[in-house]
């Protein structure tokens, strides 16, 4: 979480610290996370907000056997804390997965009942880390505004776009699927989301 919180932080003071047209030279680049999975779940829905909070894009794709992956696009050190946040939320989900499994609800269910549960109790999770993932991206803005009186996001999502157009790429949106759950188990997921916390970095009002 500390080594989170600071990369966010020396991202901002490094893009800080370019003047536009400083800003505007930086290259891009892309990451590819294969997952070895066919289907997207809700550990993997936690990559757009992900990619937000470090100011750039993401996107699934699949491989030639149908395995899927994510892709994060966008200025260098964006994208390569974008990829250590979705290593560090996956420990996330082991670890609460692990002790929701160890609670009384989960043990006292049986073969279906507990998939159901374990099922309800990650989407919940999923969906609290992407809204405490939202909130935090806009403190974080409007802290950089704060501070520097331009906003960072709307400086980096320009390069960030026309460095897309070049690649030509097409994309089609997903609908999500519709999901039952138990709500007991969805609002405990949703609570042990709602605690992940990496700080932003920037305080006191100079970068």
């Amino acid at each position: 979480m500390a080594a989170a919180a600071k990369a966010a932080e020396l991202l901002d003071r490094h893009g800080l610290s370019l003047s536009d047209v400083e800003l505007q030279a930086q290259t891009c680049e892309r990451a590819e996370l294969p997952t070895g999975r066919s289907r997207i779940g809700p550990y993997d829905e936690c990559g757009p907000a992900v990619a937000a909070y470090f100011d750039c894009r993401f996107w699934f794709e699949t491989d030639a056997e149908g395995r899927l992956r994510h892709v994060f696009f966008g200025l260098s050190g964006d994208v390569q804390a974008g990829v250590y946040l979705m290593h560090l939320i996956a420990h996330v989900f082991e670890t609460e997965a692990n002790r929701y499994r160890a609670g009384p609800e989960y043990t006292r269910g049986r073969g279906g009942r507990r998939r159901a549960l374990h099922t309800s109790f990650v989407l919940g999770l999923s969906i609290g880390i992407q809204a405490r993932l939202r909130a935090m991206q806009a403190e974080r803005d409007a802290a950089v505004r704060a501070s520097a009186g331009r906003s960072l996001v709307l400086a980096k999502a320009g390069v960030v776009e026309a460095e897309l157009a070049k690649l030509g790429l097409r994309f089609r949106s997903r609908n999500p699927a519709e999901r039952r759950v138990d709500p007991g188990a969805y609002d405990a997921g949703h609570a042990a989301g709602q605690r992940f916390e990496v700080r932003p970095g920037l305080t006191g009002g100079k970068p």
